[in-house]
């Protein structure tokens, strides 16, 4: 029953109502079905939001061997003046960083936004030697948001094109100064 007043309820009315143990209360159809939406919003992110320990392991696990795959490729093709242990060292954790990162960030705008004030404040101190090395880095960056996200065929797989790639790109002397003679 819909009672509709412009100020007060008549006092006869209240009088009965209240016989009746009829209350008033705010009721709308429109109020109520979007009550329902939130509510079945709010199960279903809570629902996305849960964090598995065995997803938790696995994301690891696998930006962890990527990170050794990357690292190691890094170490074989490097010839010019050796490589320095700390960047290797990076380059192994980088994708673990990474994905552990955006694994426990998610879709979550407010965490992603205080992420990046975060990261606002850290200063890299060291400059990569040469844009190899920049390049390696993004590299490791880009597995470890593969398996973050949680794709991890597609960080297995892009990991292992480009290092079999940077391995034949050595092999074949890709970008090697050609010295000609003159006779």
């Amino acid at each position: 029953m819909e009672v509709k007043a412009e100020n007060n309820i008549p006092i006869w009315l209240t009088k009965l109502l209240s016989e009746y143990k009829i209350y008033k209360m705010s009721f709308s159809k429109y109020g109520k079905e979007y009550e329902n939406l939130l509510l079945s919003n709010r199960q279903l992110s809570l629902n996305n939001k849960q964090i598995l320990l065995r997803d938790a392991i696995l994301t690891i696990i696998v930006s962890f061997i990527l990170g050794a795959i990357i690292s190691f490729t890094y170490m074989k093709i490097s010839t010019k003046g050796g490589f320095s242990q700390n960047f290797v060292l990076t380059l192994f954790i980088i994708p673990t960083v990474v994905a552990i990162i955006v694994f426990l960030v998610g879709s979550n705008v407010a965490r992603v936004f205080s992420l990046a004030g975060a990261l606002m404040i850290i200063r890299f101190r060291s400059v990569p030697g040469d844009s190899k090395d920049i390049s390696y880095v993004l590299f490791t960056t880009s597995s470890g948001l593969a398996v973050g996200v949680g794709l991890f065929g597609y960080g297995i797989l892009f990991t292992a094109s480009l290092c079999i790639m940077m391995f034949a790109l050595k092999f074949v002397n890709f970008g090697a100064n050609k010295t000609s003679k003159n006779c």
